[in-house]
């Protein structure tokens, strides 16, 4: 319902736009300051008004992705071939920068991003247009904000009538409820490298509420973080100057008196150094935060132990950028089809992390800690021979095992994050056992490896990072002296 409810919407912008264009191209005049205007082209009369039309985004850069895996890329270009066609029926000659999906750059670009903004600017420039218009979508978060909105060069008198008249054409022709008006910008690339009277216009959004709402009905109040895109009433300073804001309703009473006594609403980040492991208890709390915050509410130690989960409903299908106790399948159950983010499991994925804590070594102990994964009886072998090693050249050395194994281990500290038949217990003890190997000062920890689906998939995220990807894998012929051959 919510995808045939965006093509609707699509399908009356362009309606709009190609009624609004002939209008305003008719009008070009006025822009110009009443001059005659040049088309590029010697080849046209010179009455005839040129206008070019900029389809947002393209290639490798898709621009907002809604749901259905709509691409704002190919929205943009749809409506602008629609303003083309009409406007060509006009007698107004119409250049758009782009024809197909791909971007304005060379594939072997080593900034693609740049090379095709610069040469979209010098295409406009090179036709000399009457104006330009770039077409583009966006993302709001509440139903209440809709309707489109023209941007222009702040500065730019042409810049700011040719404004003026589209955004009028768009609230009379399609949303006279529309009380968005138009806003100068001193940053959009096309606004200040272009002479001619420009304007961007976000003509529609790609919103995903229903999710939002079916997710929030089915975990919310609990472990569970969305990523939306933020209201204009949500400062930068809370999102790090993203348009994407991640919100959260925890379950536990302590918070959620908290956030009534705040007024309704919190902006707050995670209470540990960056690099830390999470506290579960307000004692380590207090020695990563002491001297750096007035007061800490202590509710008690953690029931879950890990961090949310982070699903982002800005993408389709939604994707999952930092997994948690609420997995990928309870998520499915809700929404159908999610994805996930390829940096967490993999450390060469190529990409960078996109959610807070996913950089590559974080969650970390003061010692240095290797996974190892293989056969029960392979990995206990492995890390008593190398414990013994390590101490022998003065390490203290700790190992985290499960109750299955704990009893064959031989090192200083050896600790069981529960039975391996019992993922809650192993999330819920995994961070506490870290800090515990800090306060006896272990240098050298091993730790054993487990599953990476269900809750499993957020332990091992976890671990992982808290290793620094440091995982040893055994194919099963470990010699006598403990070397081992990697998969």
């Amino acid at each position: 319902m919510v995808k045939r409810t965006e093509k609707i919407f699509s399908l009356a912008l362009g309606v709009l736009l190609v009624l609004s264009m002939v209008y305003v191209a008719h009008s070009a005049a006025v822009f110009v300051g009443g001059k005659n205007v040049e088309t590029g082209d010697a080849a046209q009369a010179k009455d005839q008004v040129c206008v070019v039309i900029d389809a947002g985004h393209g290639g490798d850069d898709p621009g907002k992705i809604g749901i259905g895996q709509v691409l704002e890329k190919d929205v943009n270009l749809s409506i602008a071939r629609k303003v083309q066609q009409y406007l060509e029926a006009q007698d107004i000659r119409v250049v758009l920068t782009r024809e197909d999906e791909n971007g304005l750059y060379d594939s072997d670009a080593s900034n693609k991003k740049v090379q095709d903004m610069k040469r979209r600017v010098a295409l406009i420039e090179e036709t000399k247009p009457a104006i330009t218009v770039s077409i583009h979508q966006n993302s709001y978060p509440e139903e209440s904000v809709h309707g489109a909105q023209v941007f222009y060069y702040d500065g730019s008198r042409d810049g700011q009538l040719l404004a003026q008249l589209l955004q009028k054409q768009l609230v009379e022709k399609l949303d006279p409820e529309n009380h968005r008006q138009i806003k100068a910008n001193d940053s959009y690339y096309l606004l200040k490298k272009t002479d001619i009277p420009i304007v961007i216009v976000e003509c529609g959004f790609l919103s995903n509420q229903a999710e939002a709402a079916l997710l929030a009905r089915t975990f919310w109040p609990g472990p569970l973080t969305m990523i939306l895109p933020k209201a204009e009433s949500v400062p930068y300073e809370t999102t790090g100057g993203l348009e994407t804001v991640a919100v959260r309703m925890p379950s536990h009473p302590v918070a959620r008196r908290l956030i009534v006594w705040g007024g309704g609403y919190v902006a707050a980040p995670s209470a540990n150094l960056s690099g830390r492991p999470s506290p579960t208890s307000a004692k380590y709390v207090l020695e990563d935060m002491n001297g750096r915050i007035d007061m800490i509410l202590d509710g008690g130690e953690g029931d879950i132990g890990l961090e949310s989960t982070i699903v982002d409903l800005t993408v389709s299908p939604p994707q999952i950028l930092r997994p948690g106790y609420i997995t990928r399948e309870m998520l499915e159950t809700v929404l159908g089809q999610v994805g996930v983010d390829q940096t967490i499991l993999q450390a060469d994925s190529g990409q960078a992390p996109r959610a807070p804590g996913m950089k590559y070594r974080h969650y970390a102990p003061k010692g240095e800690l290797t996974i190892i994964s293989g056969p029960a009886g392979q990995v206990t072998n492995y890390i008593n021979i190398h414990a013994a090693e390590d101490r022998k050249q003065g390490y203290k050395v700790g190992v985290i095992g499960t109750d299955e194994a704990l009893a064959q281990y031989r090192a200083d500290v050896v600790s069981s994050l529960g039975s391996r038949r019992d993922e809650d217990s192993i999330a819920r003890h995994l961070y506490s056992i870290l800090r515990e190997f800090d306060d006896a000062q272990v240098t050298r920890i091993y730790s054993e490896c487990f599953e990476t689906t269900g809750l499993g998939q957020a332990i091992m995220n976890r671990l992982l990072k808290a290793a620094g990807h440091k995982l040893i894998v055994l194919d099963g012929t470990v010699s006598s002296a403990g070397q081992d051959n990697r998969v």
